[in-house]
């Protein structure tokens, strides 16, 4: 199933009959009019129209599956549409700048230790109902690393407060002193 675009041209050849109950507005059989869209997909489709409760959106759009109720079409299309959000915001929020070895096992394991890292980060604000975003929550771990403080005490209080300072010793090679 692929979203219908606002601006594509086709014929129906045959509406099904749906059950309102089940949230699908519409089935039917269709068949491109345009040439290009045509050329690209001669065959018929389906153009399913649904309107989607939780969210109240209605989604219509294309799919080449005959076999399937328009119901169980839309279900699918709609997991499909949640698993790439999912994956949309896990590209967005892990920011890897690059990656440490070439090997397909290195890439991997360091794809999962961020999203592992993410889904606790995500999994510890759920639980204390922290108000920070988990990109702050990220930065401010990353910022504290090496700080002995509870990781609740850089999620709870609004203020932020950098890491203690060394008194100027921990540098104090580059100066000579």
């Amino acid at each position: 199933a692929t979203r219908k675009k606002s601006n594509a041209k086709f014929s129906i050849i045959k509406s099904l009959s749906v059950e309102s109950e089940t949230g699908v507005l519409s089935d039917e059989i269709i068949e491109f009019t345009n040439y290009y869209s045509r050329h690209k997909y001669p065959g018929q489709l389906r153009l399913i129209c649904y309107h989607d409760k939780e969210t109240n959106k209605r989604l219509t759009f294309f799919s080449n599956d005959f076999t399937l109720d328009a119901k169980t079409i839309a279900d699918i299309y709609k997991a499909c549409w949640e698993i790439e959000f999912f994956f949309k915001t896990i590209k967005q929020n892990l920011k890897i700048k690059r990656f440490i070895g070439t090997s397909r096992n290195a890439v991997m394991t360091q794809i999962w230790i961020a999203m592992m890292a993410y889904l606790l980060t995500s999994y510890y604000k759920f639980l204390h109902k922290a108000k920070r975003s988990i990109q702050t929550i990220i930065r401010l771990i990353h910022i504290n690393l090496f700080e002995r403080k509870p990781l609740r005490t850089l999620i709870e209080f609004d203020t932020f407060k950098p890491p203690e300072s060394f008194g100027g010793k921990q540098c104090s090679f580059l100066t000579g002193h």
